[in-house]
């Protein structure tokens, strides 16, 4: 009876220093996590394909995923400028609202037959757009779509020059037929191509910006500031950027030289570094890596990154204590969000509850390894801390037994 009363003692001395041991790791995990309720995740959409179709393909995972006990996505899907977009290679920096919202302004007051309003939101996204340009963004469809809507109410409210101006700029971005702007022959038709310089006095526009900026007059490249350029009498659209720093305005050239200065203001966002990167990788400019994608993960805190590589495929990475760069799990397909949600889980409870990693092998370890491998250095207390308890149950018991094996005979006469 007195060995089995020790071995109870020392098995709950050991459970006790477990708890004791594995309670940082999971309050850490749970603090990484979004609002406590999980792991925290990324979804890194590289599918080609129009932005719209595959944000709402990734809203609609998200959303399952988001249904699994266990995660929680680190994203938020449609949010102009914030890191769903960024993770999409979608434009991330701090004039995304203002652009998006003008354009959606611009689209719902068109379709609502109010051009006015039309008109004073698309002035503000191609404004927007131009400086976008300058720094070297390519919005063009948001562009073409912009341009389109002033000429259609400039149109119809049968304002000739200003119609032909919006022509002219659908021309300068690549709009070869009524097809490539959304508009129909008949309207594209009435506005043909035309030498700008006809009959128009010549003006000079002097442009004053950051030296070595980039600077664009009505879509087009024309040099770096400071410089001087000559444009026909009119209105014209200069745009400076350099980097994320960039500005447009509207300028009148009459029969006086002119010149316009522009401020370039700093549009960088907290998630744009990311959006560049992701971009690349999706626009084949460069090569995605586990060291790159590592960065990425480490930049957002996470320790799990689903990419969407394909029609329906999931790559599954991971970047668990230890890793100096992200590792590939596995692949895992659309329709089987459980089976990706356990692959990450199944590594959480390994990191965090201190059991063996799923993707190390149990009994390998090379001669470098067992000789660079550190003690750790609490491990002696942590033995020492059994041993204790051990010894001190294991008096207590013999005391016990010591104590029930004598027996006290008093005799009375």
């Amino acid at each position: 009876m007195g060995a089995r009363r020790v071995l109870q003692v020392a098995a709950v001395g050991v459970a006790a220093w477990v708890a004791i041991a594995g309670a940082p790791a999971t309050a850490r995990a749970q603090a990484a996590a979004d609002g406590g309720d999980g792991e925290p995740v990324i979804v890194v959409d590289l599918r080609p394909g129009d932005g719209a179709a595959r944000q709402r393909l990734r809203a609609a995972l998200i959303g399952e995923l988001r249904g699994v006990q266990g995660l929680s996505i680190a994203q938020a899907p449609g949010e102009a400028g914030g890191l769903d977009g960024a993770l999409a290679g979608e434009a991330a920096d701090r004039d995304v609202p203002a652009l998006t919202a003008a354009l959606d302004e611009a689209r719902a007051a068109f379709g609502a037959l109010d051009c006015a309003r039309t008109t004073a939101a698309a002035d503000r996204a191609v404004d927007l757009l131009a400086a976008r340009q300058a720094s070297g963004l390519d919005d063009g469809a948001a562009l073409r779509s912009a341009w389109a809507l002033l000429l259609l109410c400039a149109d119809q409210a049968g304002d000739r020059a200003r119609a032909q101006t919006a022509a002219d700029r659908l021309r300068g971005l690549g709009v070869t037929d009524a097809a490539d702007a959304g508009l129909s022959d008949a309207t594209w038709s009435r506005f043909p191509e035309i030498d700008a310089q006809t009959d128009r006095d010549v003006v000079a526009v002097t442009i004053e910006a950051e030296p070595g900026a980039a600077v664009w007059v009505d879509h087009a490249p024309v040099g770096a500031a400071p410089l001087t350029v000559y444009v026909a009498a009119g209105e014209h659209l200069v745009a400076a950027g350099a980097g994320s720093r960039r500005a447009a305005a509207r300028v009148r050239a009459d029969r006086k030289a002119v010149t316009a200065k522009l401020d370039l203001v700093d549009q960088a966002g907290t998630h744009s570094a990311i959006a560049g990167v992701v971009a690349a990788w999706r626009d084949g400019a460069a090569a995605a890596s586990a060291e790159q994608l590592g960065a990425v993960m480490d930049t957002v805190d996470v320790r799990f990154a689903l990419v969407l590589a394909g029609t329906d495929t999931i790559q599954v990475w991971a970047k668990g204590p230890g890793d100096r760069v992200a590792r590939k799990l596995d692949d895992g397909v659309d329709d089987d969000v459980m089976g990706i949600a356990a692959m990450i889980t199944d590594r959480v409870v390994a990191w965090d509850g201190r059991a063996p990693d799923p993707d190390v092998p149990l009994l390998y370890e090379t001669e470098r390894e067992r000789a660079g491998r550190r003690a750790d250095p609490v491990r002696w207390w942590v033995y020492a801390s059994i041993v204790g308890a051990v010894l001190v149950g294991s008096g207590i018991l013999y005391l016990q037994d010591t104590a029930d094996d004598h027996q006290t005979i008093t005799i009375s006469f």
